[in-house]
């Protein structure tokens, strides 16, 4: 239900996870989280500190399944790069207001992979 990591003075600290796993890796090797099953969507939040002005989030199909992602509430995006190439889209998030992100994959493009999420400021 839960994940934390911390880098370079600042940590993640994932919440509300569901049908997340850690621990997982794409076929090249690269660590990752996984999201969402063939059935269940996949989900999480997490808040950024006060000087954190945007994130990148890199995400990727699991295998060769679509994958849809929805942020914070708004439209759907489709995820085009392939966890089996290692290759992710860079997915960029303004937290210059908003600080906390929401994440979920979408019903019937449930599944994702992340490679990373990366704090940023201007």
């Amino acid at each position: 239900s839960s994940y934390n990591e911390k880098n370079a003075g600042y940590e993640l600290a994932i919440t509300n996870m569901v049908q997340g796993y850690v621990g997982a890796y794409d076929d090249l090797g690269n660590s990752c989280l996984k999201f969402g099953s063939s059935k269940k969507v996949g989900s999480f939040s997490f808040t950024v500190p006060s000087d954190v002005d945007y994130v990148i989030i890199k995400v990727a199909c699991y295998k060769k399944n679509t994958t849809k992602i929805v942020i914070n509430g708004g439209s759907p995006v489709t995820i085009n790069s392939l966890s089996n190439n290692g290759e992710y889209d860079e997915i960029k998030v303004d937290t210059s207001t908003n600080k906390t992100i929401n994440f979920t994959t979408v019903s019937k493009a449930t599944r994702c992979m992340i490679d990373s999420i990366a704090y940023w400021k201007n």
